[in-house]
């Protein structure tokens, strides 16, 4: 089965390159910044990229977005990362992406309510990305719209991930992703043999990183 690359952890690789980095501050650093990191991403054999929205306020969006694609530069599709708490997306935000990504999912139903208001409002495929799978029964009434053609799970350990995939894949038949977070001390080389064992269990059409994943682990990932 194909599937494809995604990157990895943007604050991750933000501390990397500045220690010192204030992540609540958007300005002409952090874009250059951001630049360098998805550039090394798509070198490193992503062809989904994040843009660094999801906890960002709704005024800085566009740069960004831009950030994102300039560094994409055609060779990657864009995802507009958002959180069930955060801001909704205006329309000239949506015009410069592929796939706008609800990520990090705690309160299921809280972000059921948003995905039914993405899909009334914007037609864009929407990916959904759970980081807990307590509340079942409003995941599935998500994996019920539409729109939503692709389910995942990011910020769960690798260690953990397995147990949520499976319960995910008890609820849907629709496509399914992942984007572990790496809390435990593993090589890159164990994150991508644990990553293409779970892609070919469950037929995954995009694996990649989340807190802690590097684009070494990543590179090796494409391999």
């Amino acid at each position: 089965m194909t599937h494809f690359i995604s990157d990895g952890a943007t604050g991750t690789m933000l501390r990397c390159l500045d220690p010192n980095i204030d992540l609540t501050v958007y300005d002409r650093h952090r874009l250059d910044l951001l630049g360098k990191i998805h550039r090394a991403y798509i070198d490193a054999g992503a062809n989904f990229i994040t843009t660094d929205t999801i906890a960002a306020p709704l005024c800085h969006w566009h740069d960004l977005i831009d950030a994102a694609r300039t560094a994409a530069d055609g060779k990657a599709s864009l995802m507009l990362s958002m959180h069930e708490s955060g801001d909704f997306p205006l329309p000239e935000h949506i015009e410069k992406v592929d796939i706008l990504l609800l990520e990090s999912i705690i309160d299921a139903k809280a972000a059921l309510k948003k995905i039914e208001r993405l899909a009334e409002t914007y037609n864009k495929p929407i990916y959904v990305s759970f980081a807990s799978t307590n509340d079942t029964a409003a995941i599935a009434e998500i994996c019920k719209i539409e729109k939503v053609n692709t389910i995942g799970l990011n910020c769960i350990d690798i260690s953990e991930i397995h147990k949520g995939l499976k319960k995910i894949r008890e609820l849907t038949t629709k496509p399914m992703f992942a984007q572990p977070s790496v809390t435990t001390d593993i090589t890159p080389h164990q994150f991508a043999y644990a990553m293409k064992i779970l892609q070919k269990q469950y037929r995954l059409i995009l694996i990649g990183g989340c807190c802690g994943t590097t684009p070494e682990m990543i590179r090796l990932l494409a391999e």
